[in-house]
């Protein structure tokens, strides 16, 4: 039941999104063969687009397979040294 409220919700968006591009485009010309193919196209795109699953997330980066070590930087007051320490990548949990 939820799923076809969503479904309507989106519908429901479309249509609004398609309608302001039409009011803000559209509604002053004179050329009524392209208005009505518009709106054609509109209500079929309206119906069509929410039933398409497009994902919206970002691919899963693991940083484990790009980090071999882990710098740690020791700042004293008189001298700056740097010390690489070799790590096993796998212990984090990232």
């Amino acid at each position: 039941m939820t799923a076809v409220l969503f479904y309507l919700l989106e519908v429901i968006i479309c249509s609004a999104l398609f309608a302001g591009c039409y009011w803000l485009v559209l509604r002053n010309e004179r050329s009524y063969r392209w208005n009505r193919f518009y709106i054609l196209a509109a209500v079929t795109l309206s119906v069509v687009i929410p039933l398409l699953n497009i994902p919206i997330a970002s691919p899963h980066l693991s940083l484990s397979d790009t980090t071999d070590y882990i710098a740690h930087v020791i700042v004293a007051p008189s001298e700056v040294t740097a010390v690489a320490a070799t790590s096993d990548a796998s212990s984090f949990s990232w």
